[in-house]
């Protein structure tokens, strides 16, 4: 199964490791006891670091990714509606839609050879999520964003691999960062300005995140978004949704393909519950072991895979004094494989997620999601997006890795994978 060692080996063994990273104090805490208290107990002394909002600014503005206090929960207030259960509901049936013209797409590729099973999953939950934020179809409009935001990211690794070579330092870096950023918004904010105005030309924002950005400003303050607050949301919303809750589906038929076992449960399920037809918001709900299926695949590839935050003041986490400015690391890619919260923590074993075993887990040992107040919040949205594209893929399909292919993360941003997934679909007919 894929890794990383990113992570020394004590990291999986010690509930608390310090160490000095770039002359700072930095500890890496995986005690959930610990990791309550920075990201609720005391989650208003965490800060996200600095220097990563600002780098972010030139792309997301002030957004929920880059803001901090009574801003940040003034836009939380505003993003909160359209992220509602009854708003996922109605969403549901623009998911299931989208994934049948992904699996139509693919009969007609089925003997042309193998593709890349990520590039699949994060184009297709672009396409939900950009239907989702403005109401209509995105068509062609938001085609440069994702490889905008795939030049600004290998850019990224690009500058951190020269800053942990010792080729460029931290202020340099910083600064190429940015201009990064700022070149890579351009083609960014063009494609959202012009889908803004088609979804205003649909009427009444054309629904969606879009149009309840806009109730909720004017039920706040009388007064509409501005162009640029509007953008700053949509952006980060759009990055957040897709490349989340695509690479968690790339995973997780990777993960199937090395489980037929589970496979075979997962497919016993839907043919039980959905006999071949495609889901409903209600169905969502009673498939359980494909949920169990998903939140063990987030388990072992979270969708945030690390969380930075930095004291405002001192304070003592699990006993251990942490100083004003100092480091403290969350990383729920080390917490959810540790080896004092996870029996057998290597194995992919969707029954740790039964209700009998799930409840007496700690809530802050299984956080894929963030946790605290600032825990993601499109969770519920990418959770039933998640189930719905399982439902309508695993009745029609069976992927399967090309053999002897490498399989590596690469545990910069988003945990894709370095050489890819390259799968081919094999047909089945529903109920084999």
């Amino acid at each position: 199964m894929a890794s990383i060692s990113v992570y020394p080996q004590e990291a999986y063994a010690e509930l608390i490791v310090a160490r000095r990273f770039r002359g700072r104090p930095y500890l890496l805490v995986s005690d959930p006891e610990g990791v309550q208290q920075v990201l609720l107990t005391n989650a208003a002394n965490y800060v996200k670091p600095p220097k990563q909002r600002r780098m972010l600014e030139p792309l997301m503005g002030r957004s929920l990714l880059t803001t901090e206090g009574g801003e940040w929960q003034r836009q939380r207030r505003l993003a909160a509606p359209a992220f509602r259960q009854s708003a996922i509901a109605e969403s549901v049936p623009d998911i299931v839609a989208a994934a049948e013209n992904m699996t139509s797409t693919w009969r007609k590729m089925a003997t042309a050879g193998p593709f890349e099973i990520d590039t699949q999953m994060l184009r297709l939950a672009f396409e939900i999520i950009g239907r989702a934020m403005f109401g209509l179809s995105p068509d062609r409009r938001l085609d440069p964003i994702p490889s905008a935001g795939a030049r600004c990211q290998r850019g990224t690794r690009a500058v951190e691999t020269l800053v942990s070579l010792g080729l460029l330092g931290e202020a340099a870096a910083y600064r190429l960062g940015r201009r990064l950023a700022r070149i890579t918004a351009r083609p960014i904010r063009d494609a959202t300005e012009a889908m803004i105005e088609a979804a205003r030309a649909a009427g009444v924002g054309g629904g969606g995140l879009l149009a309840a950005f806009d109730e909720a400003q004017r039920r706040e303050s009388g007064q509409p978004l501005s162009l640029q607050e509007i953008q700053d949301h949509l952006i980060t919303m759009l990055f957040a949704g897709h490349a989340t809750t695509g690479a968690a589906l790339g995973w997780l038929w990777y993960l199937l393909d090395l489980h037929p076992e589970v496979r075979r449960t997962l497919e016993a399920e839907l043919a039980d519950r959905l006999a071949g037809r495609s889901p409903t918001a209600d169905d969502l709900l009673r498939l359980t072991y494909t949920r169990m299926v998903i939140e063990e695949t987030l388990r072992l590839y979270p969708s945030i895979p690390v969380l930075g935050r930095v004291p405002i003041t001192d304070d003592r986490i699990c006993g251990r004094t942490v100083t004003a400015g100092s480091h403290v690391s969350i990383a729920p890619w080390v917490i959810h494989r540790h080896r004092a919260l996870w029996p057998r923590p290597e194995l992919f074993d969707p029954q740790r997620f039964a209700p009998d075993r799930a409840a007496g887990l700690h809530r802050f040992a299984y956080i894929p999601f963030g946790g605290g107040p600032r825990t993601c919040i499109g969770a519920g949205f990418a959770m039933a997006e998640m189930v719905a594209v399982v439902a309508v893929v695993a009745q029609r399909f069976r992927l399967r890795l090309v053999a002897g292919h490498p399989v590596e993360v690469d545990g910069t941003g988003r945990l894709r994978p370095r050489h890819g997934l390259p799968m081919r679909p094999e047909p089945r007919d529903q109920g084999r």
